[in-house]
């Protein structure tokens, strides 16, 4: 992330790095809009690898005057009292993002609580499908 910051994000202090030190310089992480501008293989270069596609699909979706989710907060667009159902729904749309990971946004990132959503890999979930079934119950 340092190398992403400091390529692409604004500088915002240098600080003095010491007698015979270079001085540090730390950036802030790149806007939306500095990250719109980052290609595909310039990800790849700081190490994002496939995950590269991923980074510029959601830069291409969260900047579109359509898009499904605010681009400042994740949640869905127009709706102000979004479900877990939809705030996953929603993130979903974001390239490479599944139910996991929208789930672990909700819950480490948009302040949902543990007791609302619980982040399970399709692994867990086949496990516990098949010593429980009635999981798979709607």
């Amino acid at each position: 992330m340092e190398d992403l910051r400091s390529r692409y994000g604004d500088l915002l202090l240098t600080v003095d790095g010491g007698e015979g030190a270079d001085p540090i310089k730390i950036h802030a992480y790149p806007t939306l809009e500095q990250l719109a501008a980052v290609k595909d293989e310039e990800f790849r270069a700081l190490g994002f690898g496939y995950r590269a596609k991923f980074f510029v699909g959601m830069c291409e979706l969260l900047r579109s005057a359509d898009s499904p989710l605010d681009p400042l907060t994740l949640l869905p667009a127009g709706n102000p009292s979004p479900t877990i159902d939809d705030i996953a729904a929603a993130l979903q749309l974001i390239p490479g993002v599944g139910r996991k990971v929208a789930d672990c946004v909700a819950l480490f990132s948009l302040g949902l609580k543990a007791a609302d959503v619980v982040p399970v890999d399709t692994h867990v979930f086949q496990m516990a499908a098949r010593w429980e079934p009635s999981l798979l119950e709607p």
